[in-house]
């Protein structure tokens, strides 16, 4: 197949296989890539109050797909969903012990899809592509004022 120049749809591609391959792995924890994605970031920030719209912000999710992954999340009791003391209104997600005891292997299971996704890409050739596509982000969310 052509795709050398469709750069949109090259990278929706790439997205698609790493969330495939990464669903495969962690699966086996009942859990789905986006689930286990927001796990790694309540991992990451478990001493700091982290509220829905949060991780809303951080994946770029709707508001709508955020409660849904924290839905299933809270009934495979991942994590909990508690309201705030200082504010009512205000919700706090929390990773459960058997969230935390999901960190190693989803690292693991990170770290193996990136070695597979990056073989045989250079660091120079990865740092590249970094730098490409935070810019194609940048030019896309830029106002068209230019």
């Amino acid at each position: 197949m052509e795709y050398k120049r469709q750069v949109g749809k090259l990278i929706k591609i790439l997205s698609i296989s790493f969330e495939k391959e990464f669903t495969k792995i962690v699966s086996s924890f009942g859990l789905t890539a986006s689930q286990s994605m927001v796990l790694f970031y309540l991992y990451k920030n478990k001493n700091i109050d982290v509220n829905p719209v949060d991780l809303e912000k951080f994946f770029e999710f709707s508001h709508v797909t955020i409660l849904g992954i924290l839905k299933r999340l809270e009934e495979k009791e991942f994590i909990t969903i508690e309201k705030s003391l200082k504010d009512q209104r205000y919700r706090i997600v929390k990773i459960t012990e058997k969230g935390l005891d999901t960190e190693s292997e989803i690292k693991k299971s990170l770290k193996t899809v990136a070695e597979r996704m990056n073989k045989g890409i250079s660091k120079e050739e990865q740092d590249i592509f970094a730098s490409t596509a935070i810019k194609m982000i940048e030019n896309l969310r830029r106002k068209n004022d230019d």
